[in-house]
Order: structure tokens, then sequence, then C-alpha cells
């Protein structure tokens, strides 16, 4: 009730605006523009709230997720054919899964195609101390891996 009450202050406000200082047509224009628009938003703040959930929870969602998401590059094929890898392969993909497609160290998607071509790293290596553990054996992107070498 309030946002009506609102809506006609402006109006009358317009109004008077308009009856002592003459405006030109484009003002009249943008001032319809504006009524119209807050119309729209009053009527859909007090009718349809389950409309405003829903797109403030996807707005939430989308933000949540990442900037590049991967997924939906990857196709069957490349799913079947990871199957085909070796043992060592299947090592490299588990971790490769483990960091959730991401290089260790700058966060960036490393494509899968580029897989074979990567090297483990250590995270710490075994000069400080490091395991030969699957925990601590790291997949950095090509740039990550120049860089460290």
């Amino acid at each position: 009730m309030y946002s009506l009450c609102l809506l006609l202050v402006f109006c009358i406000g317009y109004y008077v605006l308009s009856k002592y200082y003459p405006l030109e047509v484009k003002d009249h224009i943008y001032f319809g523009i504006f009524i119209s628009v807050y119309s729209i938003i009053i009527y859909i703040y007090n009718y349809e709230k389950e409309l405003i959930y829903k797109m403030f929870s996807n707005i939430n969602e989308i933000h949540k997720k990442p900037l590049y998401d991967i997924s939906l590059f990857q196709t069957n094929e490349i799913a079947n054919s990871i199957k085909t890898y070796n043992s060592a392969s299947n090592f490299k993909y588990n971790v490769y899964q483990a960091q959730q497609h991401r290089c260790y160290k700058c966060m960036n998607y490393i494509v899968e195609d580029d897989l074979p071509s990567l090297q483990f790293q250590y995270k710490i290596p075994f000069g400080r101390g490091g395991e030969n553990t699957p925990e601590n054996l790291m997949i950095l992107c090509p740039s990550c891996q120049k860089f460290l070498s």
C-alpha cells in the first residue's frame, strides 16, 4: 500500500512541476516509462513473490558456480576414452578429478586433452619432508609447470 501511495505522490508532484515549469515531450515520455516500470515492479513484488524468490535463488546459485564450467565442454566420447587409459593415466585422472579439473596453483581449468602431457608435482618436496603419497601429488597447468621449472 505504501508503494501505491508513493506512486500517487510521484504523479501529483510531476503534475504540479509540469504545471509551473513547462517540460519537453521527452520528459513526459521518460516519466511515463518510469511510472510503467514502477507499476510493474509493484505488481511483481506484491503478487509474484514466488517468482522473485526463484529469481534471486537462481542468481545466488549462478554466483556460486565457477566462472568457467568445464563440464559443459565434456562429451560422452571423452568419458568413454578415459576408460581406455592405462593404470598410470587412471591414477592421473583420479588426481585430476580430486582437484576438480583445476590447476593446483592458479585454479584455472585444465582441459582434459592436455592431461596426458602433464606431469605430477609434489606439494611438499621430498627434501622438505614430503611423502610419496597420492595426497602429496598435484597436477599443474602448463603455465604453472613452466614457471616452476
